[in-house]
């Protein structure tokens, strides 16, 4: 993960824990309902979060590196786990 922030200038990425695709619910990541995947994240719901999130420029070389386009996805943890939400 350093070497990815370092590659391509995000410095915020983490690795989260997500169920499905938000845009599509029905799409399911695991092959098993109630499972969960870890995805690179660049930016959760989190206003601290958010306001971090990698510019325009930045994405697109994450994208150049990863060669797969971001897409939204639904965190496990509802958003009353995290503090300050």
């Amino acid at each position: 993960l350093k070497l990815l922030r370092v590659s391509s200038r995000c410095k915020n990425l983490t690795i989260e824990d997500v169920t499905c695709n938000a845009r599509d619910p029905s799409l399911e990541l695991t092959g098993s309902p109630g499972r969960s995947v870890r995805v690179v994240c660049v930016c959760t719901s989190m206003r601290s979060s958010c306001e971090k999130r990698p510019t325009q420029a930045q994405m697109d070389i994450l994208r150049s590196i990863i060669q797969q386009e971001p897409d939204w996805y639904v965190d496990v943890n509802p958003p009353s786990y995290y503090s300050g939400y």
